[in-house]
């Protein structure tokens, strides 16, 4: 960068009485002319681009320029560009489900059954992505009810013949004990009557009405009853004699007694086909007895319920951790932390999620601390009053440096003083004897001389 070098010499002996003059005491020259090095100044980095992909692993950037190019052998520039890798999460991937199967059969042609369908899942969600839906559902069918036929009585015994003899009729009749419902098979006829004693009357054995049957000792499953009659007119002229039934006895309330339903106890119910998320369950019994003869119908031998409604649990995702952040000192024991985002919330129990900011203690080295010097004191007194002295000041190091500070400059410096040289008295030398004189009378004069021996210089007394 140029500097100057000086070099001064004295004057030993000055000019005097016309001699050659002194030539210069002081020079100076140039020295180090070559340029200093210039280091190299960049700008702060900027911001980090936003990053190429939301997710799976993107890139983003951040640049700086050149302020002030290296010159002259300074200190070279560092880069101007660099790329970070972000959003390193994988991405949400849906919940993929194959098209719904066909409808099974009912499970019963009547009376209300039940249908199933299901589909697969093809592919799970991961990574927050949609989540599944149902892989199962039901439906009732056939809610028609069940046709019940129609169920009669045996036929009673025919009844007597209305005439003994000239056409006469008889009949019989029978109970309807179940009727048809819903399309079941229709009842027939309840009565029948047909023609008897169609031959001539004699005149026949009168015999009274029956009474009325006494009443049925059973209500149902064939009990008895009992009538009877009385002779009003005797048999003649060979006549059909007289009956000697005068009394009579028949089955009555023959139709079968009306049996209930028994159902057997219902079966513990079956596991739920799903933890969560609404399931199914079912459970079940046999028919023991089965109803007739219009006792109490049976009812159901299969009931579904649901399960398990609660929501399923969903655990907390995180992102993956962000690069530590810059320490707050760069010694002494500074700060770094480092974060991370919630990209699924903790739901219905699921796992919770962990810590998203920590931090650590870095750059804990002790800070170097530079050597504070004293200011100088007052330089001293010249050792000599010309003819170059010393003058000597000094200072105290009031902070020692440490753990690499700055070192300490001189506690002592000394300077050139009173450099000019000192001054130099004149030396004369003895005088010569006096010369004779000019004039032998009349006033003359004669001379003597001397030499200078040493020349005054430098302020010295001449």
């Amino acid at each position: 960068g140029g500097g100057v070098q000086k070099r001064t010499r004295p004057i030993t002996i000055a000019t005097n009485f016309g001699g050659k003059a002194c030539e210069a005491t002081a020079e100076e020259r140039i020295c180090n002319p070559q340029p200093c090095p210039i280091d190299c100044v960049v700008t702060k980095w900027s911001a980090w681009s936003e990053c190429s992909e939301p997710c799976g692993g993107g890139q983003s950037t951040r640049t700086r320029t050149i302020k002030v190019p290296t010159s002259y052998g300074g200190k070279e520039c560092p880069t101007t560009y660099e790329r970070n890798a972000c959003n390193t999460q994988p991405c949400p991937i849906n919940c993929v489900m194959s098209e719904w199967g066909k409808w099974t059969d009912c499970t019963k042609s009547c009376g209300m059954g039940f249908s199933t369908r299901s589909r697969d899942i093809v592919v799970k969600n991961q990574f927050g992505g949609a989540a599944c839906g149902l892989s199962a559902e039901w439906k009732t069918c056939n809610m028609q009810p069940c046709p019940i036929d129609c169920i009669m009585s045996d036929w009673t015994v025919w009844s007597a013949c209305t005439k003994s003899c000239g056409t006469g009729s008889t009949t019989r009749t029978r109970k309807i004990t179940v009727e048809s419902q819903f399309n079941g098979k229709t009842c027939g006829a309840t009565t029948e009557t047909v023609n008897c004693n169609t031959q001539p009357c004699p005149i026949d054995c009168i015999i009274s009405e029956w009474t009325a049957f006494s009443p049925c000792d059973k209500t149902c499953g064939g009990g008895s009853q009992s009538r009877t009659r009385t002779v009003t007119r005797p048999a003649q002229y060979g006549g059909i004699a007289c009956s000697t039934e005068l009394s009579q006895s028949q089955k009555c309330n023959v139709q079968a007694c009306p049996i209930d339903c028994q159902m057997g106890v219902w079966s513990e119910w079956s596991q739920c086909d799903r933890t969560c998320g609404l399931g199914r369950q079912s459970r079940s019994r046999v028919i023991v007895v089965q109803s007739a003869f219009g006792g109490q119908p049976c009812t159901t031998t299969n009931e579904v319920r649901t399960c398990n409604s609660q929501p399923c649990p969903v655990d907390c995702v995180l992102s993956f951790w962000g690069d530590w952040s810059t320490c707050t000192k760069t010694c002494g024991g500074g700060v770094t932390s480092r974060s991370r985002s919630i990209t699924t919330s903790t739901a219905y129990g699921g796992k919770e999620c962990g810590a998203t900011f920590e931090s650590k203690a870095c750059n804990e080295l002790p800070c170097p601390v530079d050597c504070i010097m004293g200011a100088w004191n007052a330089w001293t007194s010249c050792t000599v009053s010309c003819g170059s002295g010393v003058s000597v000041r000094t200072r105290k190091v009031e902070v020692d440096s440490a753990f690499g500070g700055k070192s300490c400059l001189a506690t002592q410096e000394s300077v050139i003083c009173n450099s000019q040289p000192c001054p130099v008295d004149c030396v004369m030398g003895a005088w010569s004897g006096w010369s004779a004189c000019n004039r032998v009378c009349g006033g003359g004069s004669q001379t003597r001389t001397r030499s200078v021996s040493v020349p005054s210089a430098f302020g010295g007394k001449s």
